[in-house]
């Protein structure tokens, strides 16, 4: 990985700061670098196909894999499955292929019997490509599936994370309007819209103490609960919105000075370290710490964003539609 770096560095004199073109570039390098130990080398592939059909190809390959949890492959399941791949439009030999993969390129290796990815951020990466080139009706399918699919854990985050950062627009449409429908309709009706977020979204929160008695606030994130994904999404999203608002820094590193009269009538124990005190607020909507973190910090101001979340992405929708109406009626 440092070696596809330092030629990524080479080629484009930066590291993106998203993670999609980075890989991106890494690819478009060593599909036509190769070698990283010879500078402009270049061997010429036995598949003998263009860079974009190779990369179709690969993305085709990966997401098939990462949808069934595959990361290693014996050569006959690496051949059978390129096979297939190959009567769909494309025309090479699967051993070529193969050996381009290993010998040319370098996005796999040979370990022992198997075949194996060079990192498996390769496969997030290209299943990522695959999905952001397919109809809305089909991304629609795959996110259901990722996200209502029990087996789909936490590690699937970065891939939902590469597909936010390649189109939040096409993520909104196509999924993520429907989690948030889905999520409202469900909520309790004793509670308002912030009460039910919050018990939605926050699971318990560190408090964290630090120098001059100041005090700051931290989410616990709970891998096991089975809506993980589609929290860490919703944050995710928060986080994008708020930043795109210029309101990202309203808080301060601490948002509290122990001292301070929000906080004199509530009692903390912190562990035996002085550094941290677990507090779980499910079904504590009326306890004074609770309406201390709804008032006024980086918490409650994103519990208060995820309350509008789902007008503002329908309004933007709507004003995108209107606007290609308006283009295209002159």
């Amino acid at each position: 990985m440092l070696n596809i770096m330092l030629l990524t560095f080479d080629s484009y004199a930066q590291i993106p700061d998203k993670l999609h073109i980075f890989y991106s570039n890494a690819f478009e390098t060593m599909f036509f670098k190769h070698d990283a130990t010879k500078s402009g080398f270049k061997r010429q592939l036995k598949s003998d196909l263009s860079f974009d059909d190779f990369k179709n190809v690969f993305s085709i390959f990966c997401f098939h894999t990462y949808m069934k949890e595959q990361y290693q492959f014996s050569y006959s399941e690496l051949s059978s499955l390129l096979d297939e791949i190959n009567k769909q439009r494309f025309s090479f030999i699967p051993s070529d292929f193969i050996s381009d993969l290993t010998d040319s390129v370098c996005v796999m290796f040979k370990d022992g019997l198997n075949y194996c990815f060079s990192h498996r951020s390769f496969q997030e990466y290209f299943t990522a490509l695959h999905i952001q080139n397919i109809s809305d009706q089909q991304q629609s399918r795959v996110f259901k599936y990722i996200f209502n699919n029990p087996t789909c854990s936490s590690d699937k985050l970065t891939l939902i994370e590469m597909l936010i950062d390649m189109s939040q627009d096409r993520f909104e449409k196509n999924t993520f309007i429907e989690i948030l429908t889905e999520i409202e309709n469900e909520f309790c009706g004793e509670l308002d819209l912030y009460d039910n977020y919050f018990r939605y979204l926050i699971y318990s929160v560190n408090f964290f103490l630090g120098e001059n008695g100041n005090i700051s606030f931290g989410r616990v994130i709970d891998f096991e609960n089975p809506n993980y994904l589609k929290i860490e999404c919703i944050f995710n999203i928060i986080y994008r919105c708020r930043l795109q608002e210029g309101l990202i820094d309203t808080y301060n590193d601490y948002d509290f000075n122990i001292n301070s009269a929000a906080i004199n009538n509530i009692e903390f124990l912190f562990s035996y370290d002085n550094q941290l005190l677990l507090f779980e607020l499910i079904g504590q909507e009326n306890s004074d710490i609770y309406q201390l973190i709804k008032g006024n910090t980086w918490i409650g101001a994103s519990i208060n964003r995820a309350t509008t979340l789902l007008a503002s992405i329908k309004k933007k929708q709507e004003y995108q539609v209107k606007q290609l109406e308006e283009l295209l009626s002159f």
